[in-house]
């Protein structure tokens, strides 16, 4: 049973990727996973309510912005930060689908699994979400 649910959420993600869906099946938004080291995941809101949840998560972590891209196609923001330490940290907040957004977060040049994933789930925290770990 457990085989044949893997199959149909592989084939569901598959066409979605290929065909486009109006938005990502419920398992995988409100998740997140770490690979090549940056923590990425689907979160259930707008960019701009993104943005502004990370304006607030990286202000209650003492890091500091010091520029926002933004481009229009599609909705997508791309925030640079630094940790106290200097260590650069970068956002990026694109639109999935209506309300549905990915968003990435990478500590570091190599990345830092932990750090990662705490400035995630604080941002997600910021948004009244509490995504799951997929690894």
């Amino acid at each position: 049973m457990k085989q044949r649910h893997n199959i149909l959420l592989l084939l569901t993600l598959v066409l979605c990727g290929t065909i486009g869906c109006s938005s990502p099946p419920d398992l995988v938004i409100n998740t997140y996973e770490y690979a090549n080291g940056t923590t990425s995941g689907l979160i259930q809101a707008d960019p701009e309510e993104t943005l502004d949840a990370v304006k607030a998560a990286t202000a209650d972590v003492h890091v500091t912005i010091y520029d926002i891209q933004k481009s229009d196609d599609p909705r997508t923001y791309k925030v640079l930060a630094e940790e106290e330490d200097g260590r650069n940290i970068t956002i990026t907040i694109k639109q999935n689908a209506p309300d549905v957004t990915r968003l990435s977060v990478k500590v570091g040049f190599l990345g830092d699994k932990k750090k990662n994933d705490v400035l995630f789930e604080r941002i997600a925290d910021r948004l009244g979400l509490e995504p799951k770990a997929l690894d």
